[in-house]
């Protein structure tokens, strides 16, 4: 099946003592649906994650927060 793939980061770790960076992973599917997961990355795999984003040319949005709280999900990409 057909998807696109947005990811957006937390520029902050939710805890100062374990440093671990939230990262939402946006799945838009083909039959319109949206599907979400939500991860936890250590400042290590943060980076390699980028270089994915970057090899893959995966759209991504950085957020000078912590958490998603106040984010929401764009409709489309």
């Amino acid at each position: 099946m057909e998807h696109k793939i947005f990811y957006q980061i937390c520029r902050f770790p939710q805890n100062n003592n374990k440093g671990r960076y939230s990262v939402r992973k946006v799945i838009y599917m083909k039959n319109s649906n949206v599907k979400c997961e939500v991860y936890n990355y250590s400042e290590r795999n943060l980076n390699k994650l980028y270089k994915e984003i970057l090899r893959m040319k995966y759209n991504y949005q950085y957020f000078d927060n912590s958490n998603f709280d106040d984010i929401n999900i764009p409709k489309k990409i």
